[in-house]
């Protein structure tokens, strides 16, 4: 028997994961019934090793939010330029090491996690989200809409030479800090960002809407696409109204708390 023919019997005897095709025809519908706007997956779909060497090879988004789900992000094979790393339970050596992986975003939660950043010694900029929420409660680590605060957040990322703020991120949901609608944290991160764009006159290009318990997987395909076509023209709305350019929409699957299962 030669070497390649060796090869060959190895390859042939190895055993790929199987996919879950019901899983993706899970994943699948719940993306085209968001669109237009795009969607990001929990990185907790990639415990079923077929079903992740799946969405590596279809290239869909994945959402990060703790260390392990970074590090199981990077054992599928999940391009970095996928990545979007919610930092909110990453301590300061944490947030460190995101920027090393090259992960193509990472969303801060407070000032601490601006200060953390260190994409200066991996040599690259890194591009950043701020969540915003909508009132000052919960125990929840996020910048409040139309604040000092929320302005002096983005006054840090624009003095940081390896930052580059892309665009907000909010909830919508049940919670009490949370948005209570899409059309109002549409409406509301839109003027934030005209907001910005007139202090510092930076176009920002990303929104990410985190479902949390307003947009679930029980919810049928009709449901989603009825939520899609109102978060469109509430999109449409805020953008003509303020003149702003249209920014690209991202539906944050699943949603912040990870006992909640997507």
């Amino acid at each position: 028997m030669t070497l390649s023919t060796s090869f060959r019997s190895i390859v042939r005897g190895r055993q790929l994961p199987q996919v879950d095709q019901a899983e993706i025809r899970r994943l699948i519908s719940y993306r085209d019934s968001c669109a237009p706007a795009e969607v990001s997956f929990p990185a907790t779909v990639l415990h079923d090793a077929g079903v992740a060497r799946w969405l590596r090879d279809q290239r869909f988004a994945i959402d990060v939010r703790t260390l392990p789900e970074l590090y199981s992000a990077i054992a599928a094979g999940i391009h970095p330029v996928l990545m979007t790393v919610h930092v909110e339970q990453f301590d300061r050596q944490d947030i460190r090491r995101v920027g090393a992986t090259g992960a193509a975003r990472v969303v801060l939660s407070c000032s601490e996690h601006i200060a953390s950043l260190g994409a200066e010694k991996a040599g690259r900029t890194q591009n950043v989200l701020l969540r915003m929420a909508d009132a000052a409660t919960g125990d929840r680590q996020q910048f409040i809409f139309d604040s000092k605060e929320a302005d002096g957040a983005v006054d840090a990322v624009m003095a940081r030479r390896s930052a580059a703020l892309i665009g907000l991120h909010c909830d919508v949901g049940t919670a009490v800090e949370d948005f209570i609608s899409y059309p109002a944290a549409i409406g509301n991160m839109i003027a934030q960002m005209d907001h910005i764009r007139r202090r510092h006159g930076v176009v920002l290009t990303r929104l990410i809407l985190g479902g949390g318990k307003a947009l679930t997987d029980s919810d049928s395909s009709a449901v989603r696409r009825d939520l899609a076509e109102e978060i469109d023209r509430a999109v449409d709305d805020a953008c003509a109204t303020l003149r702003f350019p249209r920014p690209v929409i991202v539906m944050s699957a699943g949603g912040p708390d990870p006992s909640v299962p997507f």
